[in-house]
């Protein structure tokens, strides 16, 4: 439960000097320059935004949005196996699913994939609307839907917690309020309580993301010691005609939430030239995950929309 005292301390926080600029000037160094990885099995559609590598049945796999270089909506999370070195196999004989930005958990030996589902506004023709969709099942071959986030949420993650819980992390917005895309988090005893009301009602995280100016969400949890979770994730801003993303860590308290160790991981700079997707979108990093190692870290991000990178960090908790 979020105290008086810590929302009192937020409201001083969202006084102050832009989250943003405080987290440039005391970024770490990468340990590494980054990387692009190479996809393979796709032919000439771009592949991006994908997870970390994760191991199911003794391989090593990671998902990824595959899509055409000038149609940001014909989409699709295709799953992809390590061959050797940064070198990704599509696999043609697994399904793929009409969704973007995929993130990935084991959840009590389940595969869990979550993704962003487009599709033409209800209401408004010529808009494009979204909501996440979260499917389950022993392989990928066999994954079948049994969630929905609440209509525009997207970014919401899972990851499995001591004594049987399941943290959920949301992402809701609200402009009008100066919310442009705040974190919140709730926790389930199993996944069939995962619904929209449940997902609406989650407590924010205060701490993250300044009202009005900037936003960002989790991409990636981790359970760490002493019932704390550590959070991969984005911060962003506009500047200007464009719109900048960094990739984050933070350690999270879900009994006072919490945020402690708040940092800028990686930025675009950090990687190769290459061509964005959008004009708007050249200094963007939207994170898949890290695997976690306590000397060298690896993590995974897409980047400019077009590409998915790899570097080596520290320690991020």
């Amino acid at each position: 439960m979020v105290t008086a005292e810590r929302l009192e301390n937020y409201e001083r926080f969202n006084q102050s000097q832009l989250l943003i600029e405080d987290l440039l000037l005391t970024a770490p160094k990468p340990r590494s320059p980054g990387r692009f990885l190479n996809f393979t099995g796709n032919g000439d559609l771009t592949v991006y935004n994908g997870t970390a590598p994760f191991e199911h049945h003794g391989q090593t796999y990671l998902a990824a949005r595959v899509e055409p270089f000038d149609n940001e909506f014909d989409s699709y999370t295709g799953i992809f196996r390590h061959q050797d070195a940064d070198n990704w196999q599509l696999q043609t004989d697994l399904p793929v699913y009409q969704l973007q930005d995929p993130a990935v958990k084991i959840i009590n030996g389940e595969i869990i994939l979550a993704g962003v589902k487009v599709f033409d506004h209800p209401f408004r023709p010529g808009d494009k609307s979204w909501q996440t969709e979260i499917w389950r099942g022993p392989d990928f071959a066999s994954l079948s839907r049994f969630a929905v986030g609440p209509p525009g949420m997207k970014d919401i993650r899972l990851v499995e917690l001591p004594a049987g819980l399941i943290g959920v992390f949301t992402r809701p917005q609200d402009p009008a309020s100066g919310n442009l895309g705040k974190a919140g988090f709730t926790t389930i005893n199993r996944l069939e309580e995962l619904s929209p009301e449940k997902l609406i009602r989650a407590p924010l995280i205060h701490e993250l993301f300044k009202d009005g100016v900037e936003w960002g969400g989790v991409n990636e949890a981790h359970a760490l010691e002493d019932g704390l979770i550590g959070l991969i994730g984005h911060i962003a801003r506009r500047v200007n005609d464009q719109r900048e993303y960094y990739a984050i860590s933070a350690v999270f308290n879900p009994v006072d939430f919490s945020i402690d160790k708040l940092q800028i991981i990686s930025q675009r700079r950090d990687f190769p030239d290459c061509l964005p997707k959008k004009k708007d979108i050249f200094n963007c990093e939207f994170p898949g995950g890290v695997v976690l190692d306590p000397i060298n870290t690896e993590f995974y991000t897409g980047v400019s929309d077009v590409k998915g990178g790899a570097i080596e960090i520290n320690y991020p908790f």
